[in-house]
């Protein structure tokens, strides 16, 4: 089976800015589809990348880059005016969308895991995570995959013990979810949008 099917091909915009306040920010169309998310390859039960599950997940837009100083700026009235924002913890990273949302009138939030992994095997990857190679907040919980039956746009467990961090150029690849959980604080963080938000 491919990795990915894109099926929406609707008329959205390949890419707009979301402006917050003098700052703003390169939001990309991911056009939604259906994944067989996970990886059962070399390594994969170490990764906790296992099973591969069927998901859906509906057309997005996912910042370009991490949420910048100059953006954070805006919303709190300190840090400088250029480059990316420090790493936060991930309840400052999660209320700081929640605050950019409020501010911009634009309900963009953190993505969840199924969308970074949906973005980091579409065909628009080159643009959004070879500018940023860290490891970066996804808004689920950590756990490991279940037998799950396909499911529209999952969000992970409720409650857990530490939230789920991705990073696209990490040893083993993007699919590699174990190595990181020693990343509880100080991670990046993206923007995500549905399309039929904006």
């Amino acid at each position: 089976d491919e990795k990915l099917v894109v099926t929406d091909y609707a008329d959205y915009p390949d890419s707009y800015d979301l402006k917050v306040g003098e700052a703003k920010i390169k939001m990309i169309l991911v056009r939604g589809g259906e994944m067989n998310m996970g990886f059962d390859g070399p390594h994969s039960i170490w990764m906790d990348s296992e099973p591969v599950h069927k998901v859906k997940v509906t057309s997005f837009y996912i910042s370009e880059t991490y949420v910048t100083k100059d953006i954070a700026r805006q919303i709190t009235g300190k840090g400088g005016k250029n480059g990316y924002c420090i790493a936060y913890k991930w309840k400052i990273a999660n209320d700081m969308a929640e605050k950019i949302a409020e501010f911009s009138g634009i309900p963009v939030r953190l993505p969840t895991e199924a969308e970074w992994e949906f973005a980091a095997c579409s065909s628009v990857q080159e643009l959004i995570f070879t500018k940023c190679n860290d490891v970066e907040y996804c808004s689920d919980w950590f756990e490991k995959f279940g037998m799950q039956e396909s499911r529209i746009d999952p969000q992970g467990p409720q409650n857990g013990r530490r939230h789920v961090v991705r990073a696209y150029n990490r040893k083993h690849g993007k699919f590699n979810r174990s190595h990181l959980k020693e990343y509880e604080t100080d991670c990046r963080f993206r923007l995500v949008i549905k399309a039929k938000d904006i």
